[in-house]
């Protein structure tokens, strides 16, 4: 089975390329849980922000290596587990995210993933800067290696 190689996010303290393994539940897992966690960062997703979602999922090269139909699928169930029941969808995001924490490639890989979901729109807003903050919480990394940070102030 190829693997396929993906670039660094520019600005991280990690310059080496980074690989996923295709196939492997565990890592799909933990990204669809990322990008649910950015999307569901001010607590709903629009429908233009799925629009925009379903495209970064289809386009970025951090996905790209999953099978596109599941990762769309399993982003979609996970949003209807948001939508359903906050606490629960958080909850099971956060125990797949954790899934990685013993895996400094991939957790690096997957805040870097999140990262790329989180910019979509152009810049980080203050609630999808907490979740990568999140994120990183979860997997044992310091916030401080990635080049993110809010592009907007929040209201005290």
């Amino acid at each position: 089975m190829p693997n396929i190689q993906i670039p660094a996010r520019p600005g991280s303290s990690d310059a080496l390329l980074d690989v996923w393994t295709p196939d492997n539940a565990i890592q799909m897992d933990a990204v669809v849980s990322a990008c649910a966690l950015v999307a569901q960062a001010d607590g709903w997703v629009t429908v233009e922000e799925r629009q925009a979602m379903v495209r970064r999922m289809r386009t970025s090269p951090l996905v790209t290596v999953f099978d596109l139909d599941e990762i769309l699928s399993a982003f979609t169930v996970l949003n209807q587990r948001f939508d359903h029941d906050l606490e629960d969808g958080e909850a099971h995001a956060e125990a797949a995210i954790a899934a990685l924490d013993n895996q400094p490639k991939f957790a690096r890989l997957l805040v870097e993933t999140a990262c790329s979901i989180a910019d979509a729109d152009g810049g980080f807003d203050p609630a999808e800067w907490q979740a990568i903050v999140r994120i990183c919480d979860l997997l044992s990394l310091d916030p401080a290696d990635f080049d993110v940070a809010p592009t907007a102030q929040a209201s005290p």
